[in-house]
């Protein structure tokens, strides 16, 4: 028997609960900074715009999924992001809640869309619809990159509407 939300929104929870662990009256300067760059790169991803999606990414981020291997660097990760956001021409990702703390952010999304026109995790498009939550914690420089990523999402939920 699966238990998709539990694989999904335990660790989602800890997350927001970790991110959240210290009170604040609202968003620094960096913090609001942090806001608007999460805000424009998924606005640039439910465009299809690969470049505007990847830019605060930095040369040197680590890319993490439970059960992949690690990618290093803004290539591998743009590699990665490129084929989900070509994979579908009306793909759209919302962000549904957003917790930021100093130079970390934890955000709940969703994404739809339709499987028609690109590879995704090796099937050719379906033209099945897609749907699913997902969190992505994020960690970001001096800079304003993005230096490293984990993403929690519930890989038998995507396979099920693929297959």
């Amino acid at each position: 028997m699966k238990f998709p939300i539990l694989v999904f929104a335990l660790p989602v929870a800890l997350l927001l609960m970790a991110c959240a662990s210290s009170p604040k009256s609202g968003l620094s300067g960096d913090e609001a900074d942090i806001d608007e760059t999460i805000d424009e790169m998924f606005a640039a991803f439910s465009r299809g715009d690969v470049e505007a999606f990847t830019d605060p990414i930095s040369e040197t981020v680590i890319y993490q999924e439970d059960g992949q291997p690690d990618v290093r660097g803004k290539n591998g990760f743009t590699q990665i992001a490129s084929g989900f956001i070509l994979a579908s021409s009306k793909g759209k990702v919302t962000p549904l809640r957003k917790v930021i703390h100093g130079n970390q952010a934890v955000i709940e999304l969703f994404y739809e869309g339709v499987h028609d026109q690109g590879e995704l995790y090796g099937l050719k498009p379906t033209g099945r619809e897609i749907a699913f939550g997902w969190a992505l914690w994020l960690v970001f420089d001096d800079d304003g990159e993005i230096v490293q990523m984990k993403v929690f999402y519930d890989p038998d939920l995507l396979e099920d509407q693929l297959s």
